[in-house]
Formats: C-alpha cells, structure tokens, sequence
C-alpha cells in the first residue's frame, strides 16, 4: 500500500521522515520502537479508509489487518464502518486479537520485524473503541486463533 519513496519497504527512502512512515526508537521505552506518520502518511492512511468502505459498499468481502495507531485514522475508520453498518449497506465485525509483551516479541524476532515495533503499539490505547470479539492469542498458534474467529463469524453472520 505504501510506495517506496514513502517508506514502503525501502531502506533510506526519500520522503519516509518528514513526509511518509518512519521507524523511531522510544527513548522512554528502551528497546522499542514505533512508527512515526508524516502528513503524506496520514493522507494515504485516510485514502485507505475510504478505499475499504468502497469495497464494502460495492459488496466485496474485506479484511482489515490492523490500520496504524494513528488516533484520528482509526476514528475516521471505526466512524465509516458504522455508518456502513447502520445503513444496512455490509455486515462489519471488529476482531481484536491481542497478546502479552513475551509471545509478540518472540514472534517479531521469528518473522525477522523491527524488534519493540508490536511492544510500543502494546502501550497504546487498542484501535478499535468496541471490538465485536477480542482474543487472546498469547498461547494460541495461527490456525486456533483462525478457528476461534471463523466460528465466531459463522455464529455471528
């Protein structure tokens, strides 16, 4: 979703700082870091929201893997989702999986993220205000939480 230029997988890209995604260490939390939005970011982010609620409305099924912890961005999102939900227009479920600081380490390492990236965002105030369904993935691999959530829709919808 992000082009290069904006830090999209790219190493010193050229708007990435100022203008696009950054990764920032947290000097108040040692060995984490987060990821800094510019205002280009911000404005790809809020494009974003609109491109998922026009999938939605046109009746193309969406999943939504975790939006950035950008306050104003998640509002914009949870605030267009429920009026797609309220106008009858998709069926929109907000899944919340969580877990501790250990197990999100432990699997940043494996997949080889930035290390403290997933321990920053566990401080922050979770992005959906009244998820539908929230799971504890701590001890759970990938198919179990799979399961949980696919009998959880099958029950819901």
């Amino acid at each position: 979703m992000v082009p290069g230029q904006w830090a999209g997988g790219v190493v010193g890209a050229r708007y990435a700082v100022e203008r696009g995604f950054s990764y920032q260490d947290v000097p108040e939390l040692p060995g984490t870091r987060r990821i800094k939005a510019g205002p280009d970011a911000i404005a790809m982010l809020l494009a974003m929201n609109a491109a998922i609620v026009a999938m939605l409305a046109s009746g193309v099924g969406v999943i939504v893997d975790g939006q950035a912890f950008e306050p104003d961005v998640n509002a914009d999102l949870e605030r267009r989702l429920a009026d797609l939900r309220a106008q009858g227009l998709a069926r929109v479920a907000m899944i919340e999986l969580v877990a501790t600081d250990e197990p999100l380490a432990d699997r940043q390492r494996r997949h080889q993220h930035p290390v403290g990236l997933s321990l920053y965002q566990n401080t922050l105030p979770k992005q959906a205000a009244n998820p539908d369904l929230v799971v504890e993935t701590s001890g759970l691999s990938a198919t179990e939480v799979a399961d949980i959530v696919c009998d959880w829709l099958d029950q819901e919808f």
